[in-house]
């Protein structure tokens, strides 16, 4: 409960740092380089961007674009030249009531009565299903999942963010979780246009060094369990951006989603910058680089 207390408060600490440092913002430029197909490290782009060269997915239909994620550490994302898009991500930690804030550390009956799915403190919260944008910060050893597609009835995007703890409900919590994820999939399914879905997850911690925890083997089951959840209800594997931190987890991860954009803006204490976007067959193979870059 202590190391909670201590990562929660230093959470904040963090996101009130990063407000006050966006009073002295200054646009720098900076120059396009393509990484993954998903992917784009902040330091070497904007944050508007060019979306128009997507590579086509297989579970989604012509007219329809992935989710696209800008990933990027603090000093990346203060040296972008968006500063819409900039604004827009520090003020979702400020209450903006156009913005869903996926507080994992919310008080249960707050959440409850905003319709979002939870079961009590430091366990889940998956957000309700909308078009506005969603904002989660606190992603020490937690993942997160952002789903979304195209409403039938009003033509908007429409979407769900979740904030997990592996510890929490592989363990404590993994029917209702199970359960909690499965009927907003199934929601968001009925309710969205076919071939319109897509799902990513991101955050997590790797860190083999660490022998004290099981940040590592959560990580792996999480994902794996995760994994399976979305594709027997949607019929696809979601992306896995960047991969989880592999060192200190004292620093949190950051996400804001731009719903009508499908833009994720993914902020890092540091980016893996040799992580290609992978789904979980892939994992066997993300493990042992991992493990051979621990070692070194």
């Amino acid at each position: 409960m202590r190391e909670y207390v201590f990562q929660y408060l230093l959470g904040l600490w963090y996101n009130d740092f990063l407000i006050m440092k966006f009073e002295f913002f200054q646009k720098k430029p900076a120059t396009t380089k393509s990484t993954s197909p998903r992917q784009e490290l902040l330091k070497d782009r904007t944050l508007s961007g060019d979306s128009s060269q997507v590579q086509e997915t297989s579970h989604l239909k012509e007219g329809f674009r992935p989710i696209m994620a800008c990933v990027g550490t603090n000093e990346d994302f203060v040296q972008t030249e968006d500063i819409d898009d900039y604004r827009r991500f520090l003020l979702a930690k400020g209450g903006n009531h156009e913005i869903h804030n996926v507080d994992y550390y919310e008080q249960p009956e707050i959440l409850q009565r905003k319709n979002y799915k939870n079961e009590g403190y430091y366990s889940y919260v998956i957000s309700v299903i909308d078009s506005l944008d969603k904002f989660s910060s606190n992603f020490f050893d937690c993942t997160g999942i952002v789903v979304t597609g195209r409403d039938k009835k009003t033509g908007e995007d429409i979407s769900f963010m979740s904030h997990q703890d592996p510890g929490a409900f592989l363990i404590r919590h993994k029917t209702v979780f199970t359960n909690n994820l499965q009927q907003s999939l199934e929601e968001l399914k009925r309710r969205c246009v076919e071939g319109s879905i897509d799902a990513v997850i991101v955050g997590g911690n790797y860190n083999p060094k660490d022998k004290s925890e099981d940040f590592s083997t959560n990580y792996i089951e999480s994902i794996k369990m995760i994994s399976l959840i979305v594709h027997r209800a949607l019929g696809f594997q979601p992306v896995i951006l960047n991969g989880p931190k592999s060192s200190d987890s004292s620093i949190a991860d950051i996400v804001f989603y731009d719903n009508s954009h499908r833009r994720l803006y993914f902020m890092r204490p540091e980016v893996n910058n040799a992580v290609p976007d992978f789904e979980s067959q892939d994992l066997e193979t993300q493990q042992k680089n991992w493990e051979e870059k621990s070692s070194l």
